[in-house]
């Protein structure tokens, strides 16, 4: 969602926990993949699929894909 009054494009970085997991991740269409504009105001469901390796440790228990959205340099 984009909370300014004014036209707003950046990119969003994937994190993972753990940090470990991001072995086991493969992203098969992702927004992330590049910069998005969001009006202002503008709220927007993003698409994301993905798949998680088979031989993702047992052990890791639960793994967490989260997103941090940066403005570009232009925009």
């Amino acid at each position: 969602e984009n909370l300014t009054s004014r036209p707003l494009t950046g990119r969003a970085v994937p994190s993972y926990g753990p940090a470990a997991a991001a072995a086991y991740f493969k992203k098969i269409e992702c927004f992330c993949f590049r910069d998005q504009t969001l009006a202002p105001g503008e709220k927007r469901v993003l698409p994301v699929l993905f798949v998680l390796d088979r031989t993702l440790p047992a052990d890791m228990g639960v793994v967490t894909l989260s997103y941090a959205f940066f403005p570009s340099p232009e925009g």
